[in-house]
């Protein structure tokens, strides 16, 4: 008489199951960490290769670096996450320069000024003048802070700490940063069409964990959002960025309380 094989019992098999469903709870968080991680790594070099760039761009152009987008008239703000075409026609000298081409020629466009959280972010952003859409700036991935003059937050106008040249400043002023903002008073606020993917590098809250940042020493380092400020922001009363560097200027300690990155 043949032998008959012995299955699994119900039971049995699902014991296997719930042994195999805790495994997985048990490695998920560790596997989402882990990405998690690696994107924030890939994101540290690519700030490290933009601070490559603008000393390639310094280096032939008298220690001065690109310039992020003017906020328009002759005010002086900038508007950290944009860069500006050439204005045709234009006898202004900051108009006469593309600074997207500018920025390009030394290696920085597309996905080097994408952060890995916020994929796509790099682009053209089009504004309609009789009837045709016209290019007028480029959108970031990532802060970039050259060429702001003055920092304005909500707690005043202060000289800012950002750099205009390359070695003029310190080495340590941050040349650009994870683009961790909180649109209209909201983490994760914003219309879409851009400020999609914000902020990046969260970890179960909708505030970030932290951001990497470049600075003019062509170092790249990784703050915790605890240390991190409301420096400037081309619209301070609903567009707070949030970046860290050690020099906070001329920000009275008082005040520079009020703009510690919060929740």
């Amino acid at each position: 008489m043949p032998l008959r094989r012995k299955g699994f019992s119900l039971v049995e098999l699902l014991v296997v199951v719930g042994i195999i469903a805790l495994l997985l709870s048990i490695l998920t968080p560790a596997l989402t960490r882990a990405k998690w991680l690696t994107r924030r790594a890939v994101c540290a070099s690519r700030l490290h290769n933009i601070g490559r760039g603008v000393g390639s761009y310094a280096a032939e152009n008298r220690d001065i670096v690109f310039f992020c987008r003017r906020s328009g008239g002759g005010f002086e703000g900038r508007v950290q996450v944009c860069l500006d075409y050439q204005v045709e026609n234009s006898s202004d000298p900051y108009e006469k320069t593309d600074w997207v081409k500018a920025a390009a020629g030394h290696g920085l466009k597309d996905a080097a000024f994408e952060c890995p959280d916020r994929p796509g972010c790099y682009r053209d952003d089009k504004d309609s003048a009789g009837g045709e859409w016209i290019i007028y700036q480029k959108c970031l991935g990532y802060q970039y802070f050259g060429g702001i003059k003055n920092w304005t937050n909500p707690q005043g106008t202060f000289k800012s700490r950002s750099p205009v040249g390359l070695t003029s400043g310190s080495s340590r002023w941050a040349l650009a940063a994870d683009c961790s903002m909180k649109i209209d008073l909201v983490w994760g606020g914003g219309r879409p069409s851009a400020y999609e993917f914000e902020p990046p590098h969260r970890l179960g809250n909708p505030w970030p964990a932290g951001g990497n940042a470049v600075y003019c020493d062509g170092s790249a380092s990784w703050s915790d959002f605890e240390k991190m400020y409301f420096f400037h922001s081309w619209n301070p009363g609903a567009r707070f960025n949030y970046w860290y560097q050690e020099d906070t200027g001329d920000i009275p300690s008082d005040k520079l309380l009020l703009l510690r990155a919060v929740p």
